[in-house]
């Protein structure tokens, strides 16, 4: 499986982060964006990668990819940069944008796709664009698809539509056939319309990647959605950045939180009495505990007292009852 990612692209509306850079090497908890999606793809076991580059090209710069030039960026769009690699479209392949992060069950999910053209939708999009108002929901890739998730339309549609399932993403993956399909109506695409209005573009060079998804379904070509809910972030302005960054560290407080308590119950499982039932039935004769108690648990085990004493009492009340906290 190869995959192709775009990144040749300036970024404004990311300034001045986006000075000395492109935003796929802006850094979020010690990692690039980058260095995020390199991540997921070699956990999901592929490692031919390629990277389209063009402003501030050096910048990107790792080992063990391939680079496609685009010294054309400022002139052309994500549509014709994606065809800088096209001898990499000779089978089956991902394409993806740069400015997004996705984790690996978006990924493994995909790459288990077997549609010819498949693109992945996310059908829960709506919540992340609440508080987002440097790219307002008006400029979402929005899909409307069928009853078999055939793309019917897709694009920057919201506005002039009561109802869209979903976003796409930025990303796609095509089968061996799909490649072939996908290149053939690119070339025939830019025959006919190059300089010309494509779409919803102005002109063909300047295309989004959704327009020509848009012109395969107007020829008959089959693209199907990819359904997710959520499992990904785009970071396309400064507050998306910084949203990306907050996010970032509530999973690592969550991840810390989680770890702390596994061990703590993990300790908590070796005191002695805490293994042996006729300690808690002690302790429950002890209390005199009765059908109309609440009995209120503070304590921070793994809830193995609380369970014991739950049949005896009308409630117990805790922080967590579970067995393993």
């Amino acid at each position: 499986m190869k995959t192709i990612i775009i990144a040749a692209g300036m970024g404004i509306r990311l300034n001045p982060l986006t000075n000395e850079k492109p935003k796929c090497m802006l850094e979020i908890k010690g990692k690039t964006i980058l260095q995020h999606q390199l991540d997921v793809f070699h956990a999901n076991g592929v490692t031919d990668i390629s990277v389209i580059k063009g402003y501030k090209k050096e910048a990107i710069n790792y080992p063990g990819l391939k680079y496609y030039i685009n010294d054309n960026y400022t002139n052309n769009n994500i549509l014709n940069s994606l065809f800088y690699a096209e001898e990499e479209m000779d089978g089956e392949f991902i394409a993806s944008y740069s400015d997004i992060l996705f984790e690996e069950d978006v990924m493994k999910k995909l790459m288990e796709n077997g549609e010819d053209i498949a693109i992945v939708v996310d059908v829960d999009w709506k919540g992340y664009y609440e508080g987002r108002t440097e790219h307002p929901i008006n400029e979402a890739e929005n899909v409307i698809f069928d009853a078999d998730k055939n793309v019917v339309e897709i694009g920057k549609i919201v506005n002039n539509k009561e109802v869209v399932n979903g976003e796409f993403i930025g990303m796609l993956k095509c089968t061996k056939k799909g490649s072939e399909i996908f290149k053939e109506y690119f070339h025939k695409a830019k025959n006919e319309f190059y300089g010309k209005p494509f779409v919803r573009a102005k002109t063909f060079d300047i295309a989004y990647l959704t327009d020509f998804i848009q012109y395969l379904v107007n020829n008959g070509i089959k693209v199907k959605c990819m359904t997710v809910e959520r499992g990904w972030i785009e970071i396309d302005t400064v507050q998306d950045f910084k949203r990306a960054e907050e996010k970032y560290n509530e999973i690592e407080r969550q991840n810390y939180h989680s770890e702390f308590w596994r061990k703590r119950a993990e300790q908590y499982n070796k005191l002695e009495w805490a293994n042996h039932q006729s300690y808690l039935d002690a302790f429950a004769r002890a209390a005199d505990f009765k059908k109309t108690d609440i009995v209120l648990d503070v304590g921070t085990g793994t809830g193995i007292v609380a369970h014991a004493i739950s049949p005896l009492v009308k409630q117990v009340i805790g922080l967590d009852k579970s067995q393993d906290m």
